[in-house]
C-alpha cells in the first residue's frame, strides 16, 4: 500500500532524513520512534506533501503522493499532527464535517444524510459527541487533539498517518485512542503509520516499530526485535532495562536513574 524508496529530505537544503526505505501494506500497525530531532515528523511532512523530498520517492497504491491532487490524496490518506490550534471560531461538529469534504461531489456545500451520519458516528467513536456544538476555541489541548482524530475518521480513510496523537492526553484518553486506532487497524483494516514518543505504547499497540537515529533507519523489526536494551541504549544514550510485560509479553523499558545505576544488572 504504502513504499518508501531511498526518500533523502530536510529544510533549507540541509538532509534531515537520508535514504529511508519501508513498506506498509494493507492493515499494517507501524509505529516510527526515535530521539528528539531523528527526523521522525519530518518524515510525516514528506509522506504528505509539506516538504519535497530532495531525492527518492513515496507511493500509495502503486501512485507517487506527489502526483495526487487534494481530493485523490484525501480520499486515502488521512493525518492527524502533533500541534492542534484553534484556527476556526466553528463548532466541533462542523470541525469534523471538513473530513467529508474530499468524498462531496464539486461545488456540494449541503451535506447529505449519509454524511451526516458518518460525522455522528466519527464524533461517537471519539467520545467528543458530549461537546459537538461548542467552539473549537473553547476547547483544552487534549480536547481538541481528541477533535482532530475525529475529523480524520469522518475522511475514513485507507490509511492514517498520525504525528503524536497522545500528546497532550492523559493516561486514559491515551490508551481510548490508541484502542480505537487499533480497533480501526483490525475491523477495516486501516493502515496505520504513528508517530510516538512513548516506547512503551508503540511496543503494546505496533505490530513494527521504525526506528530513526541521526536522520537514518537504526532498525526496523517487532517491538522484541527493536527495543533491546543494547539498542535503546546506543540511540537515546541512557541507561535502561527491558523486561517483557507480563501480560501482553511486549518488552517493556524502564528508564535508570544516575544514582541507581549501580544496582542494576542486565541480566
Amino acid at each position: 500500500m504504502l513504499n518508501v524508496n531511498n526518500l533523502t529530505c530536510g529544510y533549507a537544503n540541509k538532509p534531515v532524513l537520508t535514504n529511508i526505505n519501508f513498506k506498509l501494506d494493507r492493515g499494517d500497525f507501524v509505529g516510527v520512534i526515535g530521539p528528539n530531532g531523528s527526523g521522525k515528523t519530518t518524515l510525516l511532512r514528506a509522506m504528505t506533501k509539506i516538504i519535497k523530498p530532495y531525492s527518492g520517492t513515496v507511493s500509495f497504491n502503486g501512485k507517487l503522493i506527489s502526483r495526487m491532487n487534494f481530493r485523490e490524496a484525501a480520499r486515502n490518506i488521512a493525518v492527524v499532527c502533533q500541534e492542534v490550534n484553534p484556527y476556526f471560531d466553528i463548532s466541533v461538529e462542523e470541525f469534523v464535517g471538513l473530513g467529508r469534504i474530499p468524498h462531496q461531489e464539486k461545488f456540494a456545500f449541503i451535506e447529505t444524510k449519509e454524511d451526516e451520519r458518518i460525522i455522528r458516528q466519527a464524533m461517537e467513536m471519539a467520545g467528543i459527541v458530549k461537546f459537538r456544538k461548542r467552539s473549537l476555541k473553547n476547547l483544552s489541548g487534549g480536547e481538541r487533539q481528541m477533535v482532530v482524530i475525529a475529523k480524520a475518521l469522518a475522511q475514513q480513510p485507507k490509511l492514517l498517518l498520525l504525528d503524536e496523537p497522545t500528546v497532550y492526553l492523559d493516561i486514559s484518553h491515551q490508551v481510548y485512542i490508541l484502542d480505537l486506532i487499533r480497533r480501526l487497524n483490525k475491523e477495516q483494516k486501516v493502515s496505520v503509520l504513528i508517530v510516538l514518543h512513548e516506547l512503551n505504547l508503540a511496543s503494546e499497540y505496533c505490530q513494527r516499530l521504525i526506528l530513526l537515529d541521526n536522520g537514518s533507519v537504526e532498525k526496523i523489526g517487532t517491538p522484541q526485535e527493536v527495543l533491546a536494551y543494547e539498542i535503546i541504549e546506543r540511540v537515546y544514550k541512557t541507561t535502561v532495562v527491558v523486561r517483557e510485560n507480563p501480560i501482553s509479553h511486549k518488552p517493556y523499558v524502564f528508564i535508570v536513574p544516575e544514582e541507581e545505576k549501580k544496582n542494576i544488572s542486565k541480566a
